[in-house]
């Protein structure tokens, strides 16, 4: 009798171990999927943002500096920065938000 309540014991902790094994996957493919949606999210705010005509605040501004550092550094980022804003959203945005020649990136 007592090895069958010892059998039985240790079968439900390696259950438990499974589940909890398998919890631990989930919560990075969850972390993995946040991060995703964070970053889908900070890219299409822009547009919306400009559109309302909030571009000209500093706080804006320094917030999407990471963004306009990638479309100065990577001419495909650019080319779609400029259709999601101008096509898609049809945002009022400064020839200088948009172009390489009139951005400098220390600023």
């Amino acid at each position: 009798m007592n090895t069958d309540e010892d059998m039985g014991k240790k079968i439900r902790a390696e259950k438990s171990e499974h589940e909890e094994r398998q919890r631990g996957g989930r919560g990075l493919f969850r972390i993995f999927w946040m991060f995703v949606l964070f970053i889908g999210l900070y890219i299409g705010s822009v547009g919306p943002v400009m559109k309302c005509s909030l571009g000209d605040n500093p706080f804006v501004q320094r917030l999407y500096v990471p963004l306009y550092m990638l479309c100065y550094r990577y001419q495909p980022a650019e080319a779609f920065l400029s259709w999601y804003l101008l096509t898609v959203w049809n945002a009022p945005v400064r020839e200088s938000v948009l172009t390489r020649e009139n951005t400098d990136p220390a600023e």
